[in-house]
């Protein structure tokens, strides 16, 4: 569907959407496959210069995917939204020939590529460390696309290309594009929510409680493995003969080197089992 006269919100919990827009449920790979297909029959096309079926404007189908997952009467829910985008070619008008309504659409199409771009080489020098202000807004395009951009997402982008020499300056344009899309570093997590009735949450947080309250007895006992180790060590037994060929300096090496191992161990046991512990935790009251 055209989104030219329609607004572009945002909101808290459903991101940056159309207004007006009308959303299907499907269940089945080859529903939302039956769908993109609709929606590429309804795409706007017109002859140029230098193409019979040329793109007179940018398409976007939107994917919001929902699983879920029981446990008992625990239900652990994950969601994200996928962008498949087709961005209309730049053109230039001596190359196509356009005037009247194609000329428009052509300048359309060539500002709202040119704002991505300003987009993507704001978001390349913020991941270099600097600071700079996105300016998402100046396009409908890259307002909607901008929880696909920055932040927690992923990035895929396939430039096409013409080997023809008459094409060389947009080929070379488009890789260019590409290359700073590349540079974008992104963090991307999963989005996963967590749900069900007050007994089975309360079930699960005295479940992880006992799992801490373990791994703190494992490294009580730990410690008191180290300090035993530490008085039955034969380097200490060898630092008390009178016979022995090492130096008292050779010892304390030997012991500390010992001692410093066992409590890396223990450190790393309970830091593993910890985050592991705290992370369900977090999901679970969060």
């Amino acid at each position: 569907m055209c989104i030219r006269d329609r607004q572009i919100r945002e909101d808290l919990k459903k991101g940056v959407y159309v207004e007006g827009l009308v959303e299907e449920c499907v269940t089945t790979s080859q529903a939302a496959i039956e769908l993109l297909r609709k929606g590429a029959r309804n795409r706007h096309v017109s002859a140029t210069n230098m193409n019979s079926e040329s793109s007179r404007s940018h398409s976007v189908f939107t994917m919001i995917i929902e699983s879920k997952r029981y446990n008992g009467a625990l239900c652990q829910m994950k969601n994200s939204k996928l962008h498949f985008v087709d961005l209309a070619g730049s053109e230039r008008q001596k190359s196509t020939g356009a005037g009247g309504e194609r000329l428009k659409e052509a300048g359309n199409i060539n500002k709202s590529l040119s704002v991505l771009g300003c987009v993507i080489n704001s978001l390349v020098e913020i991941s270099e460390g600097k600071q700079r202000h996105i300016r998402y807004r100046d396009s409908k395009l890259s307002f909607l696309l901008k929880d696909s951009l920055g932040g927690n997402s992923r990035t895929f982008m396939i430039a096409n290309i013409s080997p023809a020499s008459s094409a060389v300056s947009e080929t070379l344009s488009t890789l260019k594009f590409a290359q700073r899309a590349k540079m974008i570093k992104n963090k991307a997590s999963i989005n996963e929510e967590s749900s069900g009735n007050i007994e089975s949450l309360k079930s699960e947080i005295r479940r992880l409680k006992e799992e801490l309250n373990s791994a703190r007895n494992l490294i009580d006992t730990l410690e008191v493995h180290k300090k035993n180790l530490v008085k039955s060590s034969p380097y200490l037994a060898m630092e008390q003969s009178a016979n022995n060929a090492m130096s008292i300096e050779d010892l304390e090496a030997v012991k500390n080197q010992q001692i410093m191992e066992i409590q890396q161990k223990c450190f790393y046991e309970f830091n593993q089992k910890n985050l592991q512990i705290e992370a369900q935790f977090r999901d679970i009251v969060g």
